[in-house]
């Protein structure tokens, strides 16, 4: 699979494979469905936080911090990449902004107002040609990839209220889980009518605001001090390993091979095996952020893996740090 994002937060070489209608595109007139894709369609991403393969290693020690690099974006918890640029909904206002991915470090508003709420805490997916965003509250917002500067108020809301939380794509639906309003729920839709959702609930909560990806064949949702895993979705808290010490719920974070890493909490970069008990995990690097930080976006564009935004617990933060990334930073597991 080829490099992914998140929030929202998927890489930009993947989306140049889904950029492209075929026929067996789900056909939509003013966001209605009219016909349904058969087989449905694909995802071209699993994961809302980058998944890089095991030839790739972090310099975590390079760690650098870029101060004045998203003016008026906020904490920038919902980034989202489409073709050569990636793209933020601001916090609280509608306008969209947007860097290079050849330079990603400098921002320009490239909408001035997206249809109704402020998406802020918004999670992003991107879905057989679309960029939906889901929440604040009940909103459902989407464009087509190929013009990113018009995008529909769906006429279908969402059933419960969402915010704060993920999203989480498998072969055949898209899930949001999470959030401050239901943290035991989770809704889902199916990937050919990503707008008509249902929902259920897990056994427990989950911790607000945390992140989800998909790492061979298992299904995983990070937040606070746990990680929860399950075959799919729906038995996503199957398993709960409390192996992350935690001085909040919000964290950010990359998987690259087997290894998780976390970061933010505690301006520590954290490494968790996935492949092994789970019950601890190991301190390999920091951050030049005090005493922590949360929200914020992880990308993997240009040889590097930036933490972009993010809010130390008294104001947003507009400064991104950087890593140095070596490897094949374009081959991805699914």
């Amino acid at each position: 699979m080829s490099e992914i994002n998140k929030v929202n937060r998927i890489l930009v070489s993947d989306i140049n494979r889904i950029s492209e209608l075929n026929a067996n595109d789900a056909v939509r007139i003013n966001g209605e469905l009219l016909s349904s894709p058969s087989p449905p369609p694909t995802p071209s991403a699993y994961n809302n936080v980058p998944v890089l393969d095991a030839s790739v290693s972090v310099n975590w020690a390079s760690a650098t911090k870029h101060l004045n690099v998203l003016p008026g974006i906020q904490s920038a918890s919902n980034m989202f990449c489409a073709g050569d640029y990636i793209y933020c909904p601001e916090f609280y206002t509608g306008k969209l902004w947007r860097a290079p991915t050849s330079d990603p470090l400098t921002w320009e508003i490239y909408l001035a107002d997206l249809p109704g709420a402020a998406p802020r805490y918004s999670a992003p997916a991107i879905i057989d040609g679309s960029v939906y965003l889901y929440g604040p509250g009940t909103q459902i917002i989407y464009a087509s990839l190929s013009d990113l500067s018009s995008w529909t108020l769906s006429g279908t809301s969402l059933p419960r209220t969402f915010g704060y939380g993920t999203s989480l794509l498998s072969d055949t639906n898209v899930y949001l889980m999470g959030g401050f309003s239901n943290k035991n729920e989770y809704m889902y839709a199916p990937l050919n009518d990503p707008t008509n959702f249902s929902y259920s609930t897990y056994s427990n909560d989950l911790n607000p605001t945390g992140f989800a990806f998909r790492y061979n064949n298992t299904y995983y949702h990070v937040g606070g001090d746990e990680v929860n895993y399950g075959a799919t979705p729906e038995t996503i808290q199957t398993n709960t390993k409390v192996c992350i010490p935690s001085k909040n719920w919000w964290r950010q974070g990359v998987v690259i091979g087997s290894n998780l890493y976390v970061i933010g909490d505690l301006a520590e970069v954290r490494e968790v095996d996935l492949t092994g008990p789970m019950t601890s995990s190991t301190v390999v690097g920091t951050i030049p952020e005090s005493p922590f930080l949360f929200y914020g976006s992880m990308v993997a564009v240009q040889n590097k893996l930036y933490l972009f935004g993010g809010n130390t617990g008294s104001f947003n933060v507009d400064s991104a740090i950087s890593f140095d990334l070596t490897g094949n930073t374009t081959n991805q597991p699914s």
